[in-house]
């Protein structure tokens, strides 16, 4: 029989977070999962360890590849999850016990495609919460609400998909960075039916090592939303504005802060 939900996670040099990772899935009190863990050609003992745990629980599944990003491992996981649904989890972040559980039982009490939860962002000793204020349930007026602020929209982390729209869809390998944005925009003009919710069940670790928006990605996703919001929704001038306005802004401040051509070169690398 297979599992309710597929946990994908893309792994790449992170032997000092990945044993906390596996543990917070192992550790679900829903316990019909399959753990797909996705080494991306690292150069540490992550392989080995994922190779390890995999011995100990047959809801592991390991696939090992010749480095090639976060994008192609997650394709990977994509190509052989078989639970109903999928999950997204970085290999340096955790889940609650009760993660899987409760996304679960909302997205089937909604009949919905798609979950959307918070993040309790961790970083420096502090905790915040990023994400939704409200429980909503959404039709075609969620283009509306991305389009005011697509940022909470936007991560693949902390959100559950329904399987047979995820996998249709794969993640653009040639986007430096906003390939979750990218990818969870496809999602959204498939789905029929989306609920959000605050709970934060999902541990998100800050690090500043972490990559920075390119100015051509996050351009190309915030024109590709204002499409799709026009094709799905009749959005109102205030969240067109919104968007024009992000894109605006990033635009001034990257020319602000450029010192010289090579780095306004380097802002406009594909």
């Amino acid at each position: 029989m297979n599992p309710d939900i597929s946990v994908i996670v893309p792994v790449y040099n992170a032997e000092k977070t990945i044993k906390r990772c596996i543990e917070s899935v192992l550790n679900q009190t829903h316990s019909s999962f399959e753990l797909i863990l996705v080494d991306d050609g690292s150069i540490d003992n992550s392989g080995k360890q994922c190779d390890l745990y995999s011995e100990t629980d047959k809801r592991i599944r390991v696939f090992h590849q010749e480095n090639k990003g976060v994008s192609e491992a997650r394709n990977i996981g994509l190509s052989y999850m078989t639970g109903q649904y999928v999950c997204f989890l970085d290999s340096d972040d955790e889940l609650y016990p009760e993660t899987l559980e409760k996304y679960l039982e909302l997205i089937r009490k909604y009949g919905a495609d798609a979950l959307l939860g918070s993040l309790e962002v961790v970083s420096d000793n502090s905790k915040t919460i990023s994400g939704f204020k409200n429980e909503n349930s959404y039709g075609k007026e969620i283009w509306e609400d991305i389009c005011l602020d697509s940022q909470p929209f936007g991560y693949a982390i902390g959100k559950m998909f329904k399987a047979n729209i995820a996998r249709e869809i794969r993640f653009n390998k040639n986007m430096i960075s906003q390939e979750d944005l990218d990818y969870n925009l496809e999602v959204y003009n498939r789905c029929s039916s989306i609920i959000s919710t605050p709970a934060a069940a999902y541990i998100y670790h800050h690090s500043n090592s972490q990559r920075d928006p390119q100015i051509l990605d996050y351009i190309r996703n915030q024109l590709k939303l204002y499409d799709c919001a026009e094709a799905n929704y009749h959005v109102s001038d205030k969240a067109k504005k919104a968007v024009l306005e992000r894109i605006a802004t990033l635009i001034y401040t990257a020319l602000y802060n450029t010192k010289s051509k090579t780095e306004f070169d380097h802002l406009t690398d594909e």
